[in-house]
């Protein structure tokens, strides 16, 4: 379960990487460099995604076997389910050219919020299973 650990915080590291991409992409009026580096993160977050359910799949088989409790299985289930959410909308805005010009640096639109919104609820997941997994 560690090496699934390991890999969680490194997607959330390219999670955070993604949304601080995608506030500059929007800053810089869509610079087309900004949003292909955006993509390549988001592929490759996608691929770790992937892995990270086919992990998470093979211990829920197993849980007795890796020890792993229930709510551990379904935290970890949660935390997939809401990255997912968060790579579709950010690629959903990036290739989408009714939002990229409606939210050219408009601070504290609905857009910029939902952002900080989605950001703010995965920094809290993530840090309450944090503390789950020292307890």
């Amino acid at each position: 379960m560690e090496a699934f650990e390991t890999a969680k915080s490194e997607l959330q590291d390219s999670l955070n990487q993604i949304r601080e991409l995608h506030t500059k992409w929007l800053a810089q009026k869509q610079n087309e460099n900004l949003k292909i580096q955006i993509e390549e993160l988001i592929n490759q977050s996608i691929e770790d995604l992937e892995h990270l359910q086919e992990a998470l799949d093979i211990i829920d088989k197993n849980a007795v076997k890796f020890n792993v409790a229930t709510k551990d299985i379904l935290s970890n289930k949660q935390f997939i389910s809401a990255s997912t959410k968060t790579i579709e909308t950010i690629r959903s805005n990036i290739n989408n050219p009714t939002y990229a010009s409606k939210n050219n640096n408009v601070k504290g639109d609905k857009w910029s919020r939902l952002n900080e919104e989605i950001e703010r609820e995965n920094d809290q997941f993530i840090g309450s299973q944090i503390q789950k997994n020292q307890v």
